[in-house]
């Protein structure tokens, strides 16, 4: 019996150090397949809350007739908003940068919008001759000019919030300037995007090694290129927000801002700065 009770327990044994070393051996998967369940059903909720939400333009606005500008159109939520004015009719420019990938993004824009109104010409935003030579020759070659949008984005996350900031004020001090012209100015946020500019702001800087590190996080809970363009395509193209020219849009809706965006006498500076760095007499516009 005693023989009997040693085999047993030493089975027991056995048996647990079994169940042990299967339970090791399992459990990266069984972390895998749980955290893989989580990103699913967070994803899951993600996509009933935004497409069942006031994110996506709800205005099937024609452009016909129309033509745009479009900076930085090569890539990103330039090239989205690209294909879906154009898909409304509208003549698209695309200024870009690199004429080797802009070549590519016109023939997709073409191609996915089924418009062949759809132009490149080159222009370095960071380049200020670049951009008056740019602003030249559309003025001697288009009639007319019914939306600009200034999308293309700046290297260096060092100056990254600073342009953001100065995009709010510019936004809203050209809009007082304009007021009572029928010309109407807004600034946005797309969202957080899962965009080019992370990988090549972090090449700038030397750690392009973080952006595959974030890969995955990037590509389950930031917005896709397409969903990141519905705000620029929403201030582009919704006749509804005309009078709140000056504002600050997120989610496809008025957003409140950061109590220094508010500061107006920072964006008359700004104003006066802009024109002096550029040439331009700051009373071109009065207010």
């Amino acid at each position: 019996m005693e023989v009997a009770k040693d085999v047993v327990a030493h089975g027991k044994v056995v048996i647990g150090q079994c169940l042990d070393w299967f339970h090791a051996a399992t459990f990266p998967v069984q972390v895998a397949v749980g955290t893989a369940g989580f990103l699913a059903a967070s994803y899951g909720l993600y996509c009933v809350w935004f497409y069942g939400g006031t994110r996506r333009v709800k205005s099937r606005v024609s452009l016909k007739g129309k033509t745009v500008i479009i900076t930085g159109a090569n890539a990103g939520i330039g090239r989205e908003t690209a294909v879906d004015l154009a898909s409304r009719g509208a003549r698209v420019i695309m200024g870009c940068r690199n004429a080797i990938k802009a070549q590519a993004a016109l023939a997709e824009v073409r191609k996915r919008s089924n418009n062949n109104d759809v132009i490149f010409k080159q222009v370095d935003v960071s380049d200020l001759k670049s951009v008056r030579n740019f602003a030249e020759e559309i003025l001697r070659e288009e009639e007319r000019l019914d939306i600009l949008i200034n999308n293309a984005g700046i290297k260096g996350f060092e100056f990254y919030s600073r342009s953001k900031l100065a995009n709010v004020h510019f936004a809203k001090e050209l809009a007082c300037r304009l007021e009572g012209t029928g010309v109407t100015a807004y600034s946005l946020h797309p969202g957080s995007i899962y965009s080019s500019i992370w990988g090549s702001s972090l090449e700038s800087s030397g750690r392009k090694f973080l952006y595959y590190l974030f890969l995955p996080i990037f590509m389950f809970f930031f917005l896709g290129e397409k969903d990141g363009a519905q705000t620029t395509i929403y201030c582009a193209v919704d006749e509804s927000i005309t009078h709140l020219s000056g504002g600050y849009f997120a989610n496809c809706s008025l957003a409140k801002e950061s109590k220094l965006a508010k500061d107006e006498q920072m964006a008359k500076q700004l104003w006066d700065v802009s024109c002096e760095a550029t040439g331009i007499n700051p009373n071109v516009l009065t207010v």
